[in-house]
């Protein structure tokens, strides 16, 4: 959840050393991509994880995995940090909510198949350029702007398409209207479920048990 009074810059620390969370956006969604990636076991899940989130940009893969803990303990608190960080939000959630009993409504975008609109929406509303803030823009910035976009934008309005009902007192040419609009602007693999941020959704694709 982003913050006025840091930069969203996050350090885990464990034993005597310290390790530099990544969490610009572009490698959240490197993240998002990879959990749905069905070719992947999950161990390597796990490896491809922590390489986009830790790994430097000029650190070879045999001296990063040397350099990491070799200690379950140290996967369970990274991927815990991990998923608050990219799951936090200041609204839509009670403190006694049960997220094991939360329901996966239909998922109405995609950050793949929408960078498209989500590109344009940016820079409509803000004047950003996103390709210009790829490692450099932190998640919770993103997240904040991104939840912020104005009806006016680009994919709100592809988001209003998906979302608007076919009501009984609309004539034909304007139910066929929002049909063909609706195909046009459908996500294309109906078997993807809107992913729920919570500890214990991203936790279980990696075997991790979530904390509080």
């Amino acid at each position: 959840m982003l913050s006025l009074t840091n930069d969203g810059r996050i350090n885990v620390q464990y034993g005597d050393k310290f390790y530099k969370l990544d969490l610009a956006f572009d490698r959240v969604l490197l993240f998002f991509k990879l959990i749905e990636d069905d070719s992947l076991s999950e161990s390597e899940k796990t490896l491809q994880a922590l390489k986009i989130f830790l790994q430097r940009s000029n650190e070879s893969d045999e001296h990063f995995i040397s350099n990491l803990p070799q200690d379950s303990n140290f996967l369970d608190e990274v991927f815990k940090i991990i998923i608050h960080e990219i799951g936090d939000s200041p609204y839509g959630k009670y403190e006694d909510e049960d997220d094991d009993n939360q329901v996966a409504s239909e998922r109405i975008f995609d950050y793949q198949r929408d960078a498209g609109a989500i590109y344009a929406s940016f820079w409509q509303d803000y004047g950003i350029d996103l390709h210009k803030q790829i490692g450099k823009m932190q998640w919770s910035e993103f997240k904040a702007l991104f939840d912020g976009l104005s009806d006016k934008t680009y994919f709100k309005k592809i988001l209003d398409i998906r979302q608007k009902e076919i009501k009984s007192d609309m004539s034909s040419e304007e139910k066929t209207n929002i049909l063909d609009a609706q195909r046009y602007f459908a996500l294309k693999d109906p078997r993807i479920k809107q992913m729920q941020h919570n500890t214990s959704t991203l936790a279980s694709m990696f075997g991790i048990k979530g904390g509080k």
